[in-house]
Order: structure tokens, then sequence, then C-alpha cells
């Protein structure tokens, strides 16, 4: 085989190389965005039950603290104790989308294939065996 050949089976390699590389990067993707969208609607669906239920028990409370104390008191108690839950709650669900690793495996591919590719161009010794699909 010719230098000419051998040329052109390596770029033909690498461009399979990086359109799998590519094939990966949607795949993964579309699986994120399917998982995190099925979850947001999720949420979205219970949110109307979740605020009514909520609205009645916060006026339950205020109104069971009214008979040990001036109401003012007893709504400033019930607000901040939804304050500081609400907040809880958001710090939580932040820190768990912040956990999830989007495009894992495809980083981790692109990577892989860095390294090869450093590792044969520094060390001439390294052989590259050329397939075709």
């Amino acid at each position: 085989m010719s230098t000419a050949d051998h040329l052109r089976a390596v770029v033909e390699s690498f461009s399979a190389l990086l359109e799998g590389h590519i094939k990966l990067f949607k795949l993964e993707l579309a699986e994120d965005a399917k998982v995190i969208g099925v979850q947001v609607g999720k949420i979205v669906a219970f949110l109307p039950l979740l605020f009514v239920g909520y609205g009645f028990l916060c006026a339950a409370l205020a109104m069971a603290l009214q008979l040990v104390m001036p109401a003012w008191a007893a709504y400033l108690i019930v607000g901040l104790l939804n304050v500081v839950g609400g907040a809880a709650g958001i710090a939580l669900a932040a820190r768990a989308l912040s956990k999830r690793q989007v495009l894992a495996g495809t980083l981790r591919e692109a990577q892989a294939t860095q390294s090869a590719l450093t590792r044969a161009v520094r060390d001439p010794a390294i052989t590259v065996e050329v397939t075709h699909g």
C-alpha cells in the first residue's frame, strides 16, 4: 500500500471515529433531554394540588396559633416557616440537578480518543491499525 493509500485510510478512519462521536452525542443528548423533560412535566402536573393543599394547611396552622398568640404573630411564624422550607426545597432540587452529568459518555469517549491520538502522535513506535467500518 502506498503512502497516499495509508493517508486516505487514516483520514477515513478518523472521519468514521468523529461520526461515531457525533452519533453518541446526539443519542445521549436526546436521552438526557427526555429524562429531564419527563421529570419537569411531573412537577408541573402536581403543582396545583400542592398549592391548594398547602394554602389550606397554612391557614389552619395560623388559625390554631391564634388561639395562643396574636394573629399577626401567628401569620408571621407561618410565613417564616414557608420561606425557610421553600429555600431548603429549592436548594435540594438545585443540588440534585447539579449532580447530573450531562453527556458523560460522550465526554468520556472524546477524552479517550484525544488521549489515544496524543500518544500515537508523540510516540512514533506506536502503530495504528486501520479498519474500515
